[in-house]
């Protein structure tokens, strides 16, 4: 399920939500965004509250993962792949 935060700075924060048979509260940082694993037991402010605890960790972290974005591929003429460790041209 798909929530959303505004944090102490201003920024908006997405993030899905997993309830999860677990003890404690994860959070995971992924190319698609943050993923929150809950207990079913925690509530929403408490977690809305861990967010904000640690929302100078996951904007950074959030920022990291965008950066090392690898591009998606365009297979199309001219195109430049690596295969094998060498620079393949397509055609």
């Amino acid at each position: 399920m798909t929530h959303t935060i505004t944090l102490p700075s201003g920024d908006e924060l997405h993030y899905q939500l997993e309830r999860r048979q677990r003890r404690t509260v994860g959070l995971k940082i992924t190319t698609a965004g943050l993923i929150i694993h809950a207990p079913l037991r925690v509530s929403i402010v408490e977690l809305e509250r861990i967010i904000s605890l640690k929302a100078d960790w996951i904007l950074r972290k959030l920022t990291t993962a965008n950066n090392q974005k690898i591009p998606v591929m365009q297979w199309q003429d001219s195109e430049q792949l690596l295969l094998l460790g060498n620079t393949v041209t397509l055609a």
